[in-house]
């Protein structure tokens, strides 16, 4: 019989590590060790669309790129084919349930894998490989991603993220190395090997409740609240409805809008883009009960601090922490085909968007934007195109079938 595990990879256009419990280890599996010498060891990583990403030797052999994230419980390898070239044997196979909630897909443990990234290694550590490549992130963002780092390469030790320099540095416990003297410490519970905090959200009904949110670096996203989760959770009158992205077994539906603000500790952001879903949080099923998450686009304009053993939390703000949240302003939901030369098509148009209104429309192949080829622009790129000021003009050349057609629209906020 197949055990039933709820992974964090459940939702990856946004976010991966919103539903996770941890599979059993054995106890040789700590995750990240040090040198006994040493008290603290730096990873540099790359941050993109959203996702922080690192490069990870695989059983001594392998260059692989993972995903950082704290809402996973597990290390999860996406590529089952990496795993046979190395005979590794299948221990138990789980089911892994999707975005729905209730699509099963599945997953098999593999023991004693030697992971390691700079001088940090993990010689013998338990993950899930996923019986088939149920991400496809080279589909959604043009990254060419292995998998996900869960909490379980960190939890015996401290992890602090440095979004500004790019620096991931994980610390033995108490380590004198790791100064804190310019963060602010902010209540955190761990639970089930993932990190809490409340925050005071302040809805656009102008009502503030307290909510208990996940931290997340596997979400590329602000903030996303469950509706059901609490009856005083309400949608904003201005929303977009649809699609909130792809994941485990399809797409989540829901709704993007915005809330009055967010407040934890003394730091107060306004005006926070925010994606409500509506899937039910079934209990029963070993959740853990959450309103939401919080993820990079937040955690990003600060320094983070997680001190897993002793369940702390502290953040420093950058400079510009309190900068405005953007949106898309032209309605073009795209994908990405291709690693070194990518195709970018039109996956969906908002309907009465400037691009709707402009006769684009779904599976056009974007040629040209702002007669900038599409070949020369990065995900990232396109992105600060579509989320530029309100009022600005752009030109995109797009193919349709055997037609090559030219369009233009301005840009308008949605949201």
């Amino acid at each position: 019989m197949k055990d039933s595990i709820f992974t964090s990879l459940i939702y990856y256009c946004l976010f991966l590590g919103v539903l996770s419990a941890p599979i059993p280890l054995d106890a040789q599996s700590f995750g990240f060790e040090f040198d006994e010498k040493v008290s603290a060891e730096s990873i540099p990583f790359e941050y993109i669309n959203g996702f922080i990403v690192i490069e990870v030797l695989f059983n001594q052999t392998f260059p692989l790129k993972f995903i950082v994230d704290t809402g996973a419980s597990n290390t999860i390898i996406s590529r089952k084919e990496i795993v046979s070239l190395f005979n590794l044997p299948y221990g138990r196979t789980f089911e892994v349930y999707g975005a729905d909630l209730s699509t099963v897909l599945y997953a098999h443990l593999i023991k004693s894998v030697h992971l390691s990234a700079a001088n940090l290694i993990a010689p013998h550590q338990d993950i899930l490989v996923l019986e088939e490549d149920y991400f496809d992130f080279q589909r959604i963002t043009g990254l060419d991603i292995h998998g996900v780092i869960g909490a379980d390469m960190f939890r015996q030790n401290i992890l602090k993220i440095d979004y500004k320099a790019r620096r991931l540095t994980v610390y033995k416990p108490k380590a004198k190395q790791l100064k804190q003297k310019k963060y602010k410490e902010i209540d955190m519970v761990i639970q089930k090997s993932k990190p809490y905090i409340i925050a005071k959200t302040e809805l656009a009904n102008n009502t503030t409740i307290d909510t208990k949110l996940l931290i997340d670096t596997g979400a590329s996203t602000a903030l996303l609240l469950d509706i059901k989760s609490d009856e005083s959770l309400s949608l904003p009158d201005n929303i977009i409805s649809g699609s909130l992205g792809f994941g485990l077994g399809g797409s989540m539906q829901g709704y993007i809008g915005r809330v009055n603000s967010l407040a934890f500790g003394k730091y107060t952001l306004d005006d926070v883009i925010c994606r409500f879903q509506e899937a039910p949080i079934d209990t029963a099923k070993n959740f853990v009960h959450r309103n939401g998450i919080i993820g990079n686009y937040i955690l990003d304009r600060f320094s983070i601090i997680i001190d897993y053993p002793e369940s702390r939390f502290f953040i420093k703000p950058s400079r510009k922490w309190k900068r405005k949240f953007s949106y898309d302003k032209s309605g073009i939901n795209f994908i990405s085909i291709g690693l070194h030369e990518r195709t970018y098509y039109i996956n969906s148009i908002l309907e009465g968007s400037p691009a709707d209104l402009a006769g684009l429309q779904a599976g056009d192949v974007i040629r040209k934007i702002n007669r900038l080829p599409s070949g020369l622009l990065s995900f990232n790129g396109i992105n600060r195109i579509l989320h530029a000021k309100a009022g600005k003009k752009v030109k995109i050349k797009i193919k349709r079938g055997n037609q090559i057609i030219k369009a233009q629209f301005r840009l308008k906020d949605l949201i």
